[in-house]
């Protein structure tokens, strides 16, 4: 048997897919400031599996990323359908 390290607690199918649409922030805005702006807000379009992983794929005006599970808490806030 094979152990599969740093897997066990990524996104399932279920979990990636019903985030689909919903509105993120990047992390660093978080805290109000005066350089707050759209560039950091961004939505979740897409899902993709690489490597047997689930990454979630986030739109932002000036870029689209590509992320697992660990890095979407590190990185992003995902905001809630009724906080839009």
């Amino acid at each position: 048997m094979i152990d599969l390290i740093g897997f066990e607690d990524g996104y399932t199918l279920e979990e990636a897919t019903a985030l689909i649409n919903l509105h993120v922030l990047r992390k660093k805005q978080l805290v109000p400031t005066e350089n707050a702006n759209l560039q950091d807000l961004g939505y979740i379009c897409g899902v993709i599996h690489i490597n047997d992983e689930i990454e979630i794929i986030a739109k932002f005006p000036d870029v689209l990323i590509q992320l697992p599970k660990h890095k979407v808490e590190e990185l992003l806030h995902i905001l809630p359908d009724d906080d839009i």
